[in-house]
């Protein structure tokens, strides 16, 4: 029996009587109108069905008695397919940018409130965690975002718009502590552009190497990697620390590349800058986070926010207390949505170049840097020998 059915199986053992519609590959190579053959799971388990087989969840999976009653939800359904798909990869497979399409998933695995503890991966959903029912209680905690933002902010149906769909928003933060306010304050933005309507991811940057690039197949370098492809926009969020951002912020740009052959991962992405102060205000993380974005060719929101003493503006659970500073980040936010939705679609006609078209057409695709520095090289060396 093919791996995939036993753990299929393991997965559904819940449900009684569970049916699957099975679809030859050979008949999706060979015909538009496929044949699909409807089996109690138990028989399919007993029988060596031909492989590959192709398992989805739109070809009906039933859940229930002999008669269908007591059908699964469209949601349970598709959960239990994700989680039987998912088990079939490895880590580098699931955070890998090798096919966008898995990767930009909803059902993603990397969608959870908890990082991997053994790797550090996933956890992108970690800004939901304080929002969650504390145990014993039923009601979730209160939520300034929810309670007394949500019904003031400017909203836009994406899919009406040239984007199409919600804006891919990645968020950065650059401290490790366990009371890291750059972290809160990022968890804040990513609250505020869910309820804005964006799709968003935050990283933990936690377990990232150095940058060396002997380690560029470490699972965090190619998670940063593959969702900085997927992304439409970042936030960044770094405290100041001696005038400037911190090296654990950097250490995860610098882990970017500026481009990868014909590919520039950050370019025509948006950026929305801000940092956090144990002193009073200052903006030189800021200012130091445009330099940055602008050198990653990444246009920046004209707004940004910056938050003096920041221990005084965070309650014990990680939440902003209202003030002037919290205006502001809902400012940013608001806007970072729109500028976002904005720009995305013309992002690629704003970044085509005459003298990339050109090096394009010339040598097929764009140079690393090292292969025009060789190329450099090779023709000086030639010019020597014909002298």
């Amino acid at each position: 029996v093919h791996p995939m059915y036993q753990k299929f199986w393991k997965a559904a053992t819940t449900t009684t009587l569970f049916s699957i519609r099975i679809v030859s590959s050979f008949t999706l190579a060979t015909s538009n109108r496929s044949i699909l053959a409807t089996l109690p799971i138990h028989h399919a388990f007993k029988q060596k069905l031909p492989t590959p087989i192709l398992i989805r969840p739109f070809f009906g999976f039933r859940g229930g008695d002999s008669n269908n009653n007591n059908n699964m939800d469209e949601q349970s359904r598709t959960a239990l397919y994700a989680k039987v798909m998912w088990e079939e990869k490895s880590a580098e497979e699931i955070y890998s940018a090798d096919s966008k399409e898995e990767f930009a998933s909803l059902d993603h695995p990397g969608y959870s409130m908890e990082s991997d503890p053994n790797t550090n991966v996933g956890g992108w959903l970690a800004h939901r965690a304080d929002l969650q029912p504390k145990e014993g209680e039923e009601n979730p905690p209160p939520c300034w975002i929810r309670d007394e933002v949500a019904s003031m902010l400017t909203r836009y149906d994406y899919s009406t718009m040239p984007i199409g769909r919600p804006p891919r928003i990645l968020v950065l933060y650059g401290s490790l502590r366990p009371t890291s306010f750059s972290r809160k304050l990022a968890y804040e933005f990513s609250r505020l552009l869910e309820e804005l309507g964006c799709d968003v991811r935050t990283y933990n940057p936690r377990g990232l190497p150095v940058r060396d690039p002997a380690l560029e197949k470490e699972l965090k370098v190619q998670e940063i990697r593959a969702l900085t492809l997927w992304s439409d926009g970042h936030v960044w969020v770094s405290p100041e620390m001696h005038g400037t951002i911190t090296g654990a912020f950097k250490n995860q740009i610098d882990w970017i590349p500026l481009n990868t052959g014909s590919v520039r991962p950050t370019q025509g992405r948006t950026c929305l800058v801000a940092q956090v102060n144990g002193g009073s205000q200052s903006f030189n993380a800021v200012n130091a986070l445009r330099l940055l974005a602008r050198w990653m060719r990444m246009p920046c929101c004209t707004n940004q926010s910056s938050v003096a003493k920041a221990w005084k503006e965070f309650h014990e659970d990680g939440r902003m207390k209202d003030s002037s500073f919290r205006e502001r980040v809902v400012d940013c936010a608001e806007e970072f949505a729109k500028f976002t939705a904005v720009m995305t679609p013309v992002a690629d006609e704003l970044t085509d170049r005459y003298s990339e078209r050109k090096e394009k057409l010339e040598k097929g695709r764009l140079l690393t840097q090292a292969e025009k520095e060789a190329s450099k090289d090779t023709a000086a060396a030639t010019a020597t020998k014909k002298s």
